[in-house]
């Protein structure tokens, strides 16, 4: 059965590569993980990592029955789109899609690992110089309002969800004259490149490179939920020094007791949707020129000191171990 890639990182069990176009972002935590931790016998260990995509069951109980008793620390790690809750006796779970209505005392939030979107640019950031109107982007799938309806009959009410709040802020912000609008609203997922029984490579690279540059090329990018309440888009953005609009589902955001996010982002609520393209450019006239350009230095700091995948996992094991 596949690891989680913290797990390979320490020389545990078989990891499944990305075969696709999006394949570098476990690079520096494979290459320096090594240097950090290492795998051990149980009874010699300072902290329990099930290495596996937590399934409650058995297996996992036995997981967290042993390290309670060696009174070590527990961590389970899940990513899925489903948000149900999950309580644990001991021990605590990173998962990525979290209801903040409904999150149990055990969960934390798991950032979406994703690519360095600066990987394939030369490694350097580019920041943007501040205009009188700021531009926001969006570049992925929203479906047709055939397919939405199709998702609400046959019961897929998150991915009906997900696709319907994409349709309404891109709605919302279209009609604003304060904004420039750079949208390509997908009717399929990744344009048609992926499917459930086809994979068209090349294809791929082109929806890429479409989706990388309405990333750069703008001020601002919407980012909210999909099946699942979280974005990885919103990872990506940060990634790329760019500035998200991310629209709060109910969501729990990693290390939200150390990092302030409205700082890194313009914060939309979804029962402000239709005033979103307000909200962007009331944001951006409050930005001086200069504090435009820090925040975007600042968002890329704060992926690579936070989220990218080395950092998020070393800051997570610091603070359970610190936390027993």
């Amino acid at each position: 059965m596949p690891v989680i890639a913290l797990a390979h990182a320490c020389g545990v069990g078989r990891f499944e590569r990305d075969r696709g176009v999006d394949v570098h972002r476990y690079e520096r935590l494979f290459g320096d993980a090594p240097k950090l931790w290492r795998a051990v016998p149980l009874e010699d260990a300072q902290v329990v990592v099930y290495p596996h995509h937590y399934r409650k069951g058995e297996e996992t109980a036995r997981a967290a029955e042993a390290a309670r008793k060696r009174g070590v620390p527990c961590i389970f790690f899940k990513s899925a789109d489903d948000a149900t809750p999950v309580h644990l006796p001991y021990g605590v779970i990173y998962r990525d899609s979290i209801d903040s209505a409904q999150q149990a005392p055990s969960e934390r939030v798991l950032a979406a690992f994703a690519d360095d979107l600066l990987h394939d640019r030369g490694g350097e950031m580019v920041v943007r110089e501040k205009t009188d109107r700021p531009s926001i982007g969006f570049c992925g799938y929203v479906g047709t309002a055939f397919n939405r309806a199709i998702f609400r009959l046959t019961g897929r009410a998150q991915k009906f969800h997900g696709l319907f709040l994409r349709h309404r802020v891109l709605r919302g912000l279209g009609r604003s004259s304060r904004v420039d609008c750079k949208f390509i609203a997908r009717a399929r997922f990744w344009g048609g490149a992926l499917g459930r029984f086809h994979r068209n490579v090349s294809r791929q690279v082109s929806v890429r490179e479409e989706y990388l540059n309405n990333i750069f090329n703008t001020d601002y990018t919407v980012c909210l939920r999909g099946a699942g309440n979280f974005s990885y888009r919103f990872y990506e953005v940060l990634s790329a020094g760019r500035i998200p609009l991310f629209v709060n589902t109910r969501c729990v955001l990693p290390f939200a007791s150390q990092i302030d996010w409205r700082r890194h982002c313009v914060w939309v609520e979804e029962s402000e949707l239709e005033r979103a393209g307000d909200i962007l450019a009331d944001f951006h006239v409050r930005l001086s020129a200069e504090e435009f350009r820090a925040m975007q230095r600042a968002n890329r700091k704060l992926w690579e000191d936070w989220l990218a995948p080395l950092s998020f996992y070393r800051r997570v094991l610091e603070s359970e171990m610190a936390a027993e």
